[in-house]
């Protein structure tokens, strides 16, 4: 049990853990007086593992696998449905990892789960989906690596 000092609040919770060599992970952070909850999983995949031949091959599986699943092939209803039951989700995909999430009120710590899980473990990848969402990835790098640029 911790204790998490903030300057608003003070709240009792336990952080589940795996070791840190043990990915993919699914963490959770149970703080029971908090009214919502956040669940998240991480790859070990990223840039750092990628030949330059395959660059953005691990930002293209974020986007692939947070776009549709088997029970969700619209991405548009897969959204009005989270959205209905107040489920944000969200993803990155850094050098080291891709981390998928999402934050709901606790009381929907159940849906945010099974969405999680099963954009992660059943995918529904669609042809036209890869050739769209890598001209997404290549523009996202693209502008990462102009905003770069203009922070030197």
């Amino acid at each position: 049990m911790y204790n998490c000092k903030d300057e608003m609040m003070l709240f009792k919770h336990t952080l589940l853990k795996q070791p840190k060599e043990k990915l993919p992970k699914l963490n959770f952070i149970h703080a029971p007086t908090l009214p919502y909850s956040i669940l998240s999983f991480w790859f070990r995949a990223g840039s750092r593992f990628e030949p330059a031949t395959k660059a953005g091959l691990a930002h293209l599986l974020e986007h692939l696998l947070m776009k549709r699943s088997i029970k969700f092939p619209d991405p548009i209803a897969r959204t009005k449905k989270l959205e209905g039951k107040g489920i944000l989700y969200n993803a990155f995909t850094s050098q080291d990892l891709v981390y998928f999430y999402t934050l709901q009120d606790s009381r929907n710590l159940i849906h945010g789960f099974n969405y999680l899980i099963e954009g992660v473990t059943k995918p529904f990848i669609k042809k036209e989906s890869v050739s769209s969402e890598k001209k997404v990835v290549f523009n996202e790098i693209k502008q990462s690596t102009n905003n770069q640029i203009t922070q030197l």
